[in-house]
């Protein structure tokens, strides 16, 4: 049984990194003692799944949505509302937009290369660096994307 679930995850890997376009996957290792898999990725992070007692059917949709997993969207609004106040604190103790920009860098990337990392979409990546630019800064960032 356990080589029957390893070959799904070896059938796994090129179909994520074409659908889901996560080209750094390098390998799925399925660990049936501990029923667990290790989605393993180029840049060192190593995602795991627990898969324990799974049908195959259960393990593909459970493999799919942990490896690609990105923060539910009531969860990333508490996340940027706790971002909002933050971004207000720093610019009370006169932080400039540079300095709040790194702050929040640090924020987004600070679960790098854990077992559980903050993912985000790219929409909501724009919602979190908007946070720091003011509405003129956002209507002349706007214009200069449009080539006005």
């Amino acid at each position: 049984m356990q080589n029957n679930k390893q070959k799904l995850c070896n059938a796994l890997v090129p179909v994520i990194r074409e659908i889901k376009g996560f080209y750094n996957l390098l390998r799925l290792e399925y660990r049936g003692s501990r029923g667990l898999v290790y989605a393993v990725f180029s840049t060192g992070i190593q995602k795991v799944i627990d898969v324990d007692g799974l049908s195959d059917e259960a393990l593909t949709m459970a493999i799919l949505s942990g490896v690609t997993e990105v923060m539910p969207e009531d969860s990333f609004q508490r996340f940027l509302n706790q971002q909002r106040e933050r971004i207000k604190e720093l610019r009370q103790k006169g932080w400039d937009n540079n300095e709040i920009l790194w702050q929040l860098t640090g924020v987004v990337a600070a679960t790098a290369w854990e077992d559980v990392e903050l993912s985000f979409t790219a929409s909501q990546l724009s919602q979190i660096f908007d946070l720091v630019l003011n509405q003129n800064e956002k209507e002349r960032l706007h214009n200069a994307r449009q080539g006005a």
